[in-house]
């Protein structure tokens, strides 16, 4: 008989700690991402893409911001305390990183309260600023909260944080934009769901805390800044793109363009939190193994590689055929008109699974250093495609350039992989990629007959299920693998 309580709130095994693990990543960061995204939804039909367009340029320029500064201490802590987590060692990375969190953070705030003003390309926007400033200062503070967690491997704890906070961020934002609708007191309801998250993280953690900046060391602070500035530079890739984007296209085209653009972007982070909590998941048991247990880390990537094929090439096949119905039931029909833009984004969704995962393994083998000359190259590839092709292509020569530039990122981080181990890196898949290629001409067999797209939604998860049994694809029949 399954023991719920085991599977779910203990540690026994590698691979039921991983399911945990990305269990409450998954329910925490998915529910979380639903909720506001239903404030999205909302939002976009009742403020309009003007209004909207306003919000989303002021918190993407707030983040952007905060790229810039922040440093990555967040991985680097949940390594150095996954692989030592005595108390005195706790208490030694704890205060550094805080310390330089804070330092980070303040900096942030500074430069969007006071400076963003002067370099923001869209006057309506200015109001908001002042209220960004304090929704990253709260955000940051969660990040740092949500690091030791990890580092402890008590995702759970996250789970709660994110819907908490994002509960209050639904409930003050229903009430803002049903009686007070602007984009400024939708900022402000925002704020309040974050302040919210913030105290209520630092609640749940506060017996870690004792003895915070007590221990703060200069070699220490070094230590910080050289390992994590490279990782930095990686874990902000997906989002400088993305906020780079938002600034050009305000820049180039106005508002109503980035409402446009920054409403695709809510879909595509919803389903990008698979990824992301699954690479989080998966990190941890990187960071356990030394860079010699070569055959451990290459199985834990490979199998890593795999389920998240087999999860991530169905998805964005179902996205991409059916984007035309899933864009006007969403928004409304005046989004249908960049079908075409949705489309690419969920391209560069397929890319970003291997990507994280090949990053976290990067990371946990202290090639640090390797991330700087992608995060440089890519940054400067969209750039260069959003320069060229947004003044004459709109939001569709800004998705085309996001997904260039993971390209190349991905291929990368393959490369490197490679040069490590020397031996396949996927392993085992033309199953699941021949199902997948099956999956697609079947969709499109049931659009050409004009069938319902719910009957086809349906009928495609059914086929793909049905086609990796009669393939006698392995991986579903392992989920008692979840035990040890």
């Amino acid at each position: 008989m399954i023991n719920i309580k085991n599977i779910l709130f203990s540690n026994t095994s590698l691979w039921q700690t991983v399911f945990k693990n990305f269990f409450w990543l998954f329910v925490g960061e998915f529910f979380s991402r639903f909720l506001r995204f239903l404030l999205v939804i909302l939002a976009i039909k009742i403020l309009g893409p003007q209004e909207w367009g306003v919000f989303a340029y002021a918190v993407g320029f707030g983040a952007l911001v905060t790229i810039l500064v922040d440093i990555g201490v967040s991985p680097v802590l949940t390594r150095e305390i996954a692989k030592d987590n005595s108390q005195e060692n706790v208490v030694r990375v704890l205060s550094n990183s805080a310390f330089i969190k804070f330092a980070t953070t303040l900096i942030g705030f500074i430069i969007v309260f006071f400076l963003s003003p002067y370099f923001s390309s869209m006057k309506e926007a200015l109001p908001l600023f002042s209220l960004v400033a304090l929704i990253i200062t709260f955000d940051n503070i969660r990040e740092f909260v949500f690091s030791v967690v990890r580092a402890f491997e008590r995702m759970e704890l996250e789970a709660f944080v994110n819907i908490v906070t994002n509960l209050g961020i639904l409930l003050t934002g229903l009430c803002v934009i049903y009686y007070f609708p602007s984009a400024y007191n939708l900022a402000f309801a925002y704020m309040i769901g974050s302040m919210v998250g913030a105290f209520y993280g630092i609640y749940l953690i506060k017996d870690k805390l004792k003895g915070l900046f007590s221990k703060i060391s200069l070699s220490m602070v070094k230590m910080f800044f050289v390992a994590s500035m490279p990782f930095a530079l990686y874990q902000s890739l997906s989002a400088a793109l993305f906020n780079t984007d938002l600034y050009l296209i305000g820049y180039f085209k106005g508002a109503k363009d980035v409402g446009f653009y920054s409403a695709f972007q809510r879909i595509a982070l919803l389903i990008f939190v698979l990824p992301s909590i699954f690479s989080s998941s998966i990190f941890p048991k990187f960071s356990k193994f030394s860079p010699s247990d070569k055959d451990k880390l290459l199985d834990i990537l490979q199998k890593s590689l795999k389920i998240s094929l087999f999860i991530g090439l169905p998805l964005s096949i179902f996205a991409i055929v059916f984007a035309d119905k899933i864009i006007p039931l969403i928004f409304s029909q005046e989004f249908s008109q960049h079908t075409l833009t949705f489309q690419v984004l969920m391209f560069t969704f397929l890319l970003a699974f291997p990507m994280s995962i090949f990053g976290n393994l990067l990371f946990s083998l202290h090639r640090e250093k390797e991330f700087i000359k992608l995060f440089i190259i890519s940054f400067l590839i969209n750039l260069i495609f959003d320069i060229l092709l947004i003044d004459k292509y709109g939001i569709l020569g800004a998705a085309f350039g996001v997904f260039v530039a993971q390209a190349f990122s991905t291929s990368y981080f393959y490369y490197l992989s490679k040069q490590i181990f020397k031996k396949p890196i996927f392993y085992n898949v033309s199953k699941i990629v021949l199902s997948s290629i099956l999956l697609f001409a079947f969709l499109m067999f049931l659009s050409f007959l004009n069938i319902n797209y719910i009957i086809s939604l349906a009928s495609g998860v059914l086929f793909y299920i049905l086609v990796l049994r009669y393939l006698k694809e392995d991986l579903l029949f392992k989920l008692r693998a979840l035990r040890g």
